[in-house]
C-alpha cells in the first residue's frame, strides 16, 4: 500500500510568518518566522520564516489527488502567489511511503502545466 501527502510551503529570510499569512489571508498549519529560536534546538536560530499549509486529504489518497487540492487553492489566490515570489521560494513538498517496497507516481502533464505556470517546485520524498 502507498501513502501519499503533501505540503504547500512558503519560505521567506525576510518576512514574518505573520506577514505571510496576512498576505494570503489563510492560517498555517504549521509555521514559525524568522530568528525564533529552533523547538529542538533552542541556542539556533531559524534563517528563514515558514508557512506551511497541508493536505487535508487523507494518506491513501492518491499524490495526485493532494497535489489538486493545493493547486486548486493556489490558482484561486493566484496572484497573491505571483506577488510573494519576489519576496519568497514556494514548493509543493510530497511524502510518498511504500509498506512493500514498491510503488511510483504519476504526474499527469495538465498537473506539471499548471505547477510550472504558477513558477511552483515539485519535491516528492519517497520511502520504501
Amino acid at each position: 500500500m502507498l501513502d501519499s501527502r503533501a505540503s504547500l510551503r512558503v519560505y521567506s529570510s525576510t518576512l514574518s510568518l505573520v506577514e505571510i499569512t496576512n498576505t494570503i489571508g489563510v492560517e498555517s498549519s504549521k509555521g514559525y518566522s524568522v530568528n525564533e529560536p529552533w523547538d529542538k534546538y533552542p541556542d539556533r536560530i531559524r534563517k528563514d520564516s515558514l508557512w506551511l499549509k497541508h493536505s487535508t486529504l487523507a494518506d491513501d489518497v492518491e499524490l495526485v489527488e493532494h497535489l489538486l487540492q493545493h493547486l486548486n487553492f493556489i490558482e484561486n489566490r493566484k496572484d497573491i502567489f505571483l506577488s510573494l515570489r519576489d519576496k519568497c521560494e514556494i514548493d509543493l513538498f510530497c511524502f510518498l511511503g511504500s509498506d512493500n517496497g514498491q510503488g511510483g507516481i504519476y504526474i499527469p502533464h495538465n498537473i506539471s502545466k499548471r505547477l510550472s505556470e504558477l513558477e511552483i517546485d515539485l519535491i516528492v520524498d519517497i520511502h520504501i
